[in-house]
Protein backbone atom coordinates (compact mmCIF):
# COMPACT_ATOMS: atom_id res chain seq x y z
CA UNK A 1 0.00 0.00 0.00
CA UNK A 2 2.82 2.36 0.55
CA UNK A 3 4.10 2.12 -2.55
CA UNK A 4 0.67 3.51 -3.65
CA UNK A 5 1.02 7.10 -1.46
CA UNK A 6 2.87 10.29 -1.97
CA UNK A 7 4.46 13.07 -0.08
CA UNK A 8 4.25 16.38 -1.12
CA UNK A 9 6.48 18.42 0.43
CA UNK A 10 8.34 22.33 -0.96
CA UNK A 11 11.51 24.15 -0.69
CA UNK A 12 10.35 26.51 2.23
CA UNK A 13 6.30 26.80 3.80
CA UNK A 14 3.68 28.75 2.39
CA UNK A 15 5.10 27.95 -1.02
CA UNK A 16 1.57 26.24 -2.09
CA UNK A 17 1.87 22.64 -0.92
CA UNK A 18 -1.61 22.58 -0.04
CA UNK A 19 -3.03 23.51 -2.87
CA UNK A 20 -0.88 20.94 -5.01
CA UNK A 21 -1.51 17.92 -2.87
CA UNK A 22 -5.06 18.53 -2.79
CA UNK A 23 -5.24 18.93 -6.75
CA UNK A 24 -3.56 16.15 -7.29
CA UNK A 25 -5.94 13.99 -4.96
CA UNK A 26 -8.82 15.80 -6.97
CA UNK A 27 -7.36 14.82 -10.42
CA UNK A 28 -6.84 10.90 -9.18
CA UNK A 29 -10.28 10.82 -7.47
CA UNK A 30 -12.00 11.94 -10.83
CA UNK A 31 -9.82 9.64 -13.04
CA UNK A 32 -11.35 6.63 -10.43
CA UNK A 33 -8.74 6.21 -8.02
CA UNK A 34 -9.41 6.00 -4.31
CA UNK A 35 -6.82 7.96 -3.28
CA UNK A 36 -6.94 9.34 0.42
CA UNK A 37 -5.27 12.98 1.95
CA UNK A 38 -3.46 13.00 4.98
CA UNK A 39 -1.34 15.92 6.66
CA UNK A 40 -0.21 14.15 9.43
CA UNK A 41 1.17 17.16 11.48
CA UNK A 42 -0.75 20.45 11.64
CA UNK A 43 0.77 23.66 13.22
CA UNK A 44 -1.00 26.87 13.54
CA UNK A 45 -4.57 25.49 12.45
CA UNK A 46 -6.07 22.94 10.70
CA UNK A 47 -6.95 24.77 7.75
CA UNK A 48 -4.85 22.60 5.41
CA UNK A 49 -5.97 19.85 6.48
CA UNK A 50 -9.57 20.93 6.08
CA UNK A 51 -8.81 22.21 2.35
CA UNK A 52 -7.53 18.76 1.42
CA UNK A 53 -10.52 17.17 2.66
CA UNK A 54 -13.02 19.02 1.16
CA UNK A 55 -11.34 19.51 -2.54
CA UNK A 56 -10.26 15.77 -2.65
CA UNK A 57 -14.16 15.02 -1.65
CA UNK A 58 -13.12 12.72 0.89
CA UNK A 59 -15.43 11.57 3.90
CA UNK A 60 -12.72 10.54 6.23
CA UNK A 61 -12.83 12.47 9.80
CA UNK A 62 -10.53 15.10 10.44
CA UNK A 63 -8.91 13.15 13.32
CA UNK A 64 -7.22 10.86 10.81
CA UNK A 65 -6.80 13.30 8.13
CA UNK A 66 -4.58 15.19 10.80
CA UNK A 67 -3.91 13.14 13.77
CA UNK A 68 -0.95 15.67 15.30
CA UNK A 69 -2.10 18.89 16.01
CA UNK A 70 -0.27 22.01 17.63
CA UNK A 71 -1.48 25.59 18.29
CA UNK A 72 1.48 26.86 17.72
CA UNK A 73 2.37 28.58 14.63
CA UNK A 74 5.61 27.31 14.66
CA UNK A 75 7.95 24.07 13.55
CA UNK A 76 6.39 20.83 15.02
CA UNK A 77 9.67 20.07 17.42
CA UNK A 78 9.43 23.74 18.68
CA UNK A 79 5.45 24.08 19.12
CA UNK A 80 5.50 20.65 21.34
CA UNK A 81 8.52 22.35 23.69
CA UNK A 82 6.33 26.01 24.27
CA UNK A 83 2.56 23.37 24.77
CA UNK A 84 5.48 21.48 27.15
CA UNK A 85 4.07 18.02 24.72
CA UNK A 86 6.03 15.38 23.50
CA UNK A 87 5.44 14.98 19.44
CA UNK A 88 3.97 11.23 19.48
CA UNK A 89 3.88 9.25 16.39
CA UNK A 90 1.23 6.12 17.44
CA UNK A 91 -1.57 8.31 16.58
CA UNK A 92 0.04 9.21 12.99
CA UNK A 93 0.82 5.53 12.36
CA UNK A 94 -2.48 4.57 13.34
CA UNK A 95 -4.69 7.13 11.35
CA UNK A 96 -1.69 5.93 8.63
CA UNK A 97 -2.88 2.41 8.25
CA UNK A 98 -6.77 3.52 9.12
CA UNK A 99 -6.82 5.10 5.57
CA UNK A 100 -5.03 3.04 3.70
CA UNK A 101 -7.36 0.21 4.88
CA UNK A 102 -10.02 2.77 3.63
CA UNK A 103 -8.01 3.65 0.45
CA UNK A 104 -5.91 2.29 -2.03
CA UNK A 105 -3.26 5.09 -1.66
CA UNK A 106 -2.56 8.81 -0.06
CA UNK A 107 -1.72 11.71 -1.32
CA UNK A 108 0.52 13.20 2.29
CA UNK A 109 1.24 16.67 2.90
CA UNK A 110 4.36 18.08 4.52
CA UNK A 111 4.96 20.61 7.07
CA UNK A 112 7.34 23.05 5.99
CA UNK A 113 9.94 21.77 4.34
CA UNK A 114 11.83 18.98 4.13
CA UNK A 115 14.60 19.05 6.89
CA UNK A 116 11.97 21.01 9.39
CA UNK A 117 11.85 19.31 11.94
CA UNK A 118 9.15 17.37 13.50
CA UNK A 119 10.89 16.33 17.00
CA UNK A 120 14.41 16.59 18.33
CA UNK A 121 16.90 15.16 15.28
CA UNK A 122 13.71 13.62 13.24
CA UNK A 123 12.58 16.01 10.20
CA UNK A 124 10.34 15.72 7.14
CA UNK A 125 12.47 13.83 5.74
CA UNK A 126 12.83 11.32 8.08
CA UNK A 127 9.04 10.75 8.36
CA UNK A 128 9.58 10.30 4.18
CA UNK A 129 12.29 7.85 4.75
CA UNK A 130 10.16 5.83 7.48
CA UNK A 131 6.74 5.89 5.77
CA UNK A 132 8.70 4.59 2.29
CA UNK A 133 7.19 8.26 0.37
CA UNK A 134 8.61 8.98 -2.66
CA UNK A 135 8.14 13.04 -3.23
CA UNK A 136 7.05 15.62 -5.05
CA UNK A 137 8.61 19.29 -4.04
CA UNK A 138 6.77 22.36 -4.92
CA UNK A 139 8.71 25.20 -5.43
CA UNK A 140 8.19 29.52 -6.13
CA UNK A 141 8.58 30.76 -9.21
CA UNK A 142 10.74 33.45 -8.05
CA UNK A 143 14.03 34.71 -7.79
CA UNK A 144 16.62 32.06 -5.68
CA UNK A 145 14.49 29.05 -6.35
CA UNK A 146 16.68 27.22 -7.89
CA UNK A 147 18.76 27.32 -5.05
CA UNK A 148 16.16 26.54 -2.65
CA UNK A 149 15.14 23.61 -5.04
CA UNK A 150 18.98 21.99 -5.26
CA UNK A 151 19.32 22.20 -1.99
CA UNK A 152 16.00 20.57 -1.38
CA UNK A 153 16.56 17.55 -4.02
CA UNK A 154 20.14 17.28 -2.04
CA UNK A 155 18.18 16.62 1.19
CA UNK A 156 15.79 14.11 -0.58
CA UNK A 157 18.62 12.14 -2.15
CA UNK A 158 20.02 12.24 1.24
CA UNK A 159 17.33 10.26 2.87
CA UNK A 160 15.56 8.74 0.22
CA UNK A 161 17.92 7.05 -2.03
CA UNK A 162 19.68 3.69 -0.53
CA UNK A 163 23.07 2.87 -1.70
CA UNK A 164 23.04 -0.28 1.07
CA UNK A 165 23.03 -2.72 -2.06
CA UNK A 166 26.28 -1.16 -3.58
CA UNK A 167 27.99 -0.87 -0.54
CA UNK A 168 27.21 -4.40 0.41
CA UNK A 169 28.80 -5.64 -2.99
CA UNK A 170 31.54 -4.51 -2.07
CA UNK A 171 34.14 -7.07 -0.49
CA UNK A 172 33.85 -5.52 3.00
CA UNK A 173 33.79 -9.16 4.47
CA UNK A 174 35.78 -11.17 2.28
CA UNK A 175 38.15 -8.65 2.06
CA UNK A 176 39.33 -7.94 5.44
CA UNK A 177 39.17 -12.62 5.54
CA UNK A 178 41.52 -12.51 2.86
CA UNK A 179 43.57 -10.15 4.25
CA UNK A 180 44.31 -12.02 7.23
CA UNK A 181 44.76 -15.05 5.44
CA UNK A 182 47.57 -13.78 3.24
CA UNK A 183 49.10 -13.05 6.43
CA UNK A 184 48.73 -16.59 7.83
CA UNK A 185 49.72 -18.57 4.69
CA UNK A 186 52.22 -17.98 2.06
CA UNK A 187 51.14 -15.85 -1.01
CA UNK A 188 50.52 -18.56 -3.30
CA UNK A 189 48.44 -20.56 -1.29
CA UNK A 190 46.43 -17.27 -1.00
CA UNK A 191 46.48 -16.37 -4.64
CA UNK A 192 45.08 -20.04 -5.12
CA UNK A 193 41.97 -19.30 -2.84
CA UNK A 194 41.43 -15.72 -4.72
CA UNK A 195 41.31 -17.61 -8.03
CA UNK A 196 38.70 -19.82 -6.25
CA UNK A 197 36.64 -17.23 -5.23
CA UNK A 198 36.56 -15.75 -8.62
CA UNK A 199 35.77 -19.23 -10.00
CA UNK A 200 32.90 -19.12 -7.65
CA UNK A 201 31.79 -15.64 -8.23
CA UNK A 202 28.69 -16.87 -11.02
CA UNK A 203 27.31 -18.98 -8.30
CA UNK A 204 26.99 -15.71 -6.13
CA UNK A 205 25.09 -14.04 -8.62
CA UNK A 206 23.20 -17.36 -9.29
CA UNK A 207 22.65 -16.87 -5.68
CA UNK A 208 21.49 -13.41 -5.74
CA UNK A 209 19.09 -13.52 -8.88
CA UNK A 210 17.45 -17.00 -7.46
CA UNK A 211 16.25 -14.85 -4.51
CA UNK A 212 15.15 -12.44 -6.79
CA UNK A 213 12.96 -14.09 -8.58
CA UNK A 214 11.77 -16.60 -5.54
CA UNK A 215 10.79 -12.94 -3.91
CA UNK A 216 8.24 -12.25 -6.92
CA UNK A 217 6.18 -15.61 -5.81
CA UNK A 218 7.36 -16.61 -2.53
CA UNK A 219 7.96 -15.81 0.98
CA UNK A 220 11.67 -15.57 2.27
CA UNK A 221 12.45 -18.33 3.58
CA UNK A 222 11.84 -20.58 0.53
CA UNK A 223 13.54 -17.80 -1.48
CA UNK A 224 16.59 -18.16 0.60
CA UNK A 225 16.33 -21.95 -0.01
CA UNK A 226 16.01 -21.25 -3.28
CA UNK A 227 19.20 -19.10 -3.65
CA UNK A 228 21.32 -21.27 -1.64
CA UNK A 229 20.63 -24.19 -3.77
CA UNK A 230 21.08 -22.29 -7.01
CA UNK A 231 24.71 -21.06 -5.07
CA UNK A 232 25.86 -24.61 -4.32
CA UNK A 233 24.44 -26.09 -7.97
CA UNK A 234 26.26 -23.16 -9.96
CA UNK A 235 29.49 -23.65 -7.66
CA UNK A 236 29.84 -27.03 -8.31
CA UNK A 237 29.56 -26.84 -11.48
CA UNK A 238 32.64 -24.36 -12.18
CA UNK A 239 34.22 -26.63 -9.75
CA UNK A 240 34.02 -29.54 -12.37
CA UNK A 241 34.40 -27.24 -15.43
CA UNK A 242 37.77 -26.05 -14.74
CA UNK A 243 37.95 -23.46 -16.78
CA UNK A 244 41.45 -21.84 -17.88
CA UNK A 245 42.23 -18.73 -15.61
CA UNK A 246 41.57 -16.19 -18.53
CA UNK A 247 37.95 -17.33 -19.12
CA UNK A 248 37.79 -17.24 -14.93
CA UNK A 249 38.87 -13.92 -14.71
CA UNK A 250 35.87 -12.78 -17.28
CA UNK A 251 33.36 -14.40 -16.35
CA UNK A 252 33.55 -13.20 -13.12
CA UNK A 253 33.56 -9.67 -14.66
CA UNK A 254 30.83 -10.62 -16.71
CA UNK A 255 28.85 -12.12 -14.40
CA UNK A 256 27.34 -9.46 -12.34
CA UNK A 257 26.41 -7.32 -15.34
CA UNK A 258 24.81 -10.85 -16.89
CA UNK A 259 23.52 -11.34 -13.42
CA UNK A 260 21.27 -7.90 -13.10
CA UNK A 261 20.06 -7.61 -16.90
CA UNK A 262 18.29 -11.01 -15.63
CA UNK A 263 16.69 -10.11 -12.57
CA UNK A 264 12.47 -9.35 -13.13
CA UNK A 265 11.33 -5.79 -14.15
CA UNK A 266 9.51 -4.35 -10.97
CA UNK A 267 8.71 -0.88 -10.38
CA UNK A 268 10.08 0.58 -7.23
CA UNK A 269 9.50 4.09 -5.83
CA UNK A 270 12.72 6.01 -5.27
CA UNK A 271 12.12 5.74 -1.71
CA UNK A 272 14.62 4.67 1.32
CA UNK A 273 14.39 1.15 2.54
CA UNK A 274 14.52 1.22 6.82
CA UNK A 275 15.97 -2.22 8.14
CA UNK A 276 15.99 -2.85 11.37
CA UNK A 277 19.53 -2.94 13.47
CA UNK A 278 19.47 -6.35 14.38
CA UNK A 279 20.04 -7.27 10.50
CA UNK A 280 23.61 -5.57 10.93
CA UNK A 281 23.90 -7.84 14.11
CA UNK A 282 23.38 -11.18 12.06
CA UNK A 283 25.61 -10.15 9.34
CA UNK A 284 28.60 -9.26 11.39
CA UNK A 285 27.17 -12.84 13.37
CA UNK A 286 27.20 -15.37 9.95
CA UNK A 287 30.77 -12.99 9.08
CA UNK A 288 32.63 -13.75 12.46
CA UNK A 289 31.77 -17.58 11.91
CA UNK A 290 32.93 -17.72 8.30
CA UNK A 291 36.10 -15.61 8.99
CA UNK A 292 36.81 -17.83 12.12
CA UNK A 293 36.46 -20.92 9.56
CA UNK A 294 38.57 -19.60 6.87
CA UNK A 295 41.50 -18.44 9.03
CA UNK A 296 41.23 -21.54 11.20
CA UNK A 297 41.36 -23.91 8.35
CA UNK A 298 43.27 -21.72 5.88
CA UNK A 299 45.93 -24.51 5.57
CA UNK A 300 43.52 -27.25 5.28
CA UNK A 301 40.19 -26.70 3.58
CA UNK A 302 40.37 -27.58 -0.04
CA UNK A 303 41.26 -24.20 -1.84
CA UNK A 304 38.16 -24.32 -3.78
CA UNK A 305 35.55 -24.62 -0.87
CA UNK A 306 37.95 -21.78 0.80
CA UNK A 307 36.98 -20.06 -2.57
CA UNK A 308 33.17 -20.91 -2.15
CA UNK A 309 32.97 -19.80 1.10
CA UNK A 310 34.70 -16.48 0.46
CA UNK A 311 32.26 -16.15 -2.95
CA UNK A 312 29.02 -16.77 -0.50
CA UNK A 313 27.28 -13.55 -0.10
CA UNK A 314 26.80 -13.15 3.60
CA UNK A 315 25.23 -9.54 3.36
CA UNK A 316 22.81 -11.55 0.01
CA UNK A 317 21.98 -14.16 2.79
CA UNK A 318 20.32 -11.49 5.46
CA UNK A 319 19.46 -8.29 4.17
CA UNK A 320 16.72 -9.66 1.71
CA UNK A 321 15.32 -11.84 4.14
CA UNK A 322 14.38 -8.64 5.98
CA UNK A 323 13.97 -6.44 3.05
CA UNK A 324 11.26 -8.87 1.07
CA UNK A 325 8.78 -9.41 4.68
CA UNK A 326 8.90 -5.49 5.40
CA UNK A 327 8.86 -3.91 1.84
CA UNK A 328 8.13 -6.15 -0.32
CA UNK A 329 9.25 -7.91 -3.69
CA UNK A 330 10.17 -4.89 -5.89
CA UNK A 331 12.13 -2.89 -2.89
CA UNK A 332 14.01 -6.24 -2.44
CA UNK A 333 14.81 -6.95 -6.33
CA UNK A 334 15.72 -3.48 -6.08
CA UNK A 335 18.46 -4.01 -3.17
CA UNK A 336 19.66 -6.69 -4.93
CA UNK A 337 20.41 -4.77 -8.18
CA UNK A 338 22.23 -2.77 -6.31
CA UNK A 339 23.96 -5.56 -4.31
CA UNK A 340 25.23 -7.23 -8.03
CA UNK A 341 26.54 -3.74 -9.30
CA UNK A 342 28.51 -3.25 -6.38
CA UNK A 343 30.25 -6.74 -6.74
CA UNK A 344 31.67 -5.45 -9.60
CA UNK A 345 34.20 -4.18 -6.93
CA UNK A 346 34.10 -7.79 -5.26
CA UNK A 347 35.80 -8.94 -8.72
CA UNK A 348 37.88 -6.11 -9.34
CA UNK A 349 39.37 -6.84 -5.86
CA UNK A 350 40.43 -10.65 -6.35
CA UNK A 351 41.36 -10.40 -9.98
CA UNK A 352 43.53 -7.46 -8.78
CA UNK A 353 44.79 -9.90 -5.72
CA UNK A 354 45.83 -12.65 -7.72
CA UNK A 355 47.21 -10.88 -10.30
CA UNK A 356 49.56 -8.33 -7.90
CA UNK A 357 50.50 -11.75 -5.82
CA UNK A 358 52.13 -12.94 -9.32
CA UNK A 359 54.26 -9.91 -9.02
CA UNK A 360 54.66 -7.68 -6.25
CA UNK A 361 54.86 -8.01 -2.20
CA UNK A 362 51.88 -9.33 -0.24
CA UNK A 363 51.42 -5.88 1.44
CA UNK A 364 51.71 -3.63 -2.16
CA UNK A 365 49.48 -6.70 -3.83
CA UNK A 366 46.93 -6.20 -0.98
CA UNK A 367 46.65 -2.50 -0.71
CA UNK A 368 46.10 -2.28 -5.02
CA UNK A 369 43.64 -4.88 -4.51
CA UNK A 370 41.67 -2.36 -2.60
CA UNK A 371 42.90 0.41 -4.62
CA UNK A 372 41.46 -1.40 -7.56
CA UNK A 373 38.19 -2.18 -6.15
CA UNK A 374 37.34 1.22 -4.87
CA UNK A 375 38.19 2.74 -8.93
CA UNK A 376 35.92 0.08 -9.99
CA UNK A 377 33.15 0.80 -7.95
CA UNK A 378 33.09 4.78 -8.21
CA UNK A 379 33.31 3.58 -11.98
CA UNK A 380 30.09 1.51 -11.84
CA UNK A 381 28.65 4.12 -9.72
CA UNK A 382 29.20 6.76 -11.94
CA UNK A 383 28.20 4.96 -14.96
CA UNK A 384 24.59 4.16 -12.97
CA UNK A 385 24.13 7.95 -12.89
CA UNK A 386 24.81 8.69 -16.25
CA UNK A 387 22.00 5.74 -16.94
CA UNK A 388 19.71 7.44 -14.62
CA UNK A 389 19.88 10.47 -16.00
CA UNK A 390 19.79 9.54 -19.88
CA UNK A 391 16.52 7.98 -18.68
CA UNK A 392 15.04 10.82 -16.85
CA UNK A 393 16.14 13.48 -19.61
CA UNK A 394 14.12 10.88 -22.07
CA UNK A 395 10.94 11.10 -20.20
CA UNK A 396 11.24 15.13 -19.62
CA UNK A 397 11.11 14.94 -23.66
CA UNK A 398 8.76 12.90 -24.33
CA UNK A 399 6.64 14.28 -22.30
Amino acid sequence: MMSRSILVSGTDTGVGKTVVAAGLAAALRRRGVDVGVMKPVACGDTADAVHLKETAGVDDPLTLINPLYFKAPLAPSVAAAVEKRLVELRPVRAAWRELLRRHEGLVVEGVGGLLVPIRPRWTVAHFAKAFRLPLVIVTRPKLGTLNHTALTALAARRFGHAVGGTIAGMPMIAGPIIGFVLWQESPGRTREIALATLVCLPAAMAHMAAFAWSATRWRWPLALLNANLAFLAVGALLSLLRLPVPAVLLLALAAPTLAVLSLPRLHVPAAAVDIPRIELACRVAVAGLMAWALVRGAGELPVLLSGLLLALPIAGNVLPCFTLPRHGAAATVALIAGFMRGVHGFAVFFIALYAGLGWWPREWAYAAAWLAALVAALAVHTAAQHARRRQSTGLTSSA
